[in-house]
């Protein structure tokens, strides 16, 4: 699913920047630049970088 419109970057993008060691929201703005256009991704872009970090089975899906 996309996150940022403006960027095109999807969740797979995200779990990898936070596999390749992304660990905060303004570390993944910096190398994906998700968040720095019009904004209206910042929420589920902080929620994806929060799952992505989590262990397996602990995910929190609001956006189904």
């Amino acid at each position: 699913m996309v996150v940022c419109h403006c960027h095109n970057i999807n969740e797979k993008a995200i779990y990898q920047a936070a596999a390749n060691g992304v660990t905060n929201y303004s570390h993944l703005k910096a190398e994906l630049k998700v968040g720095t256009c019009c904004g209206q991704c910042e929420g589920f872009a902080r929620e994806t970088l929060n799952n992505a970090l989590k262990p397996a089975g602990e995910l929190h899906l609001q956006y189904t």
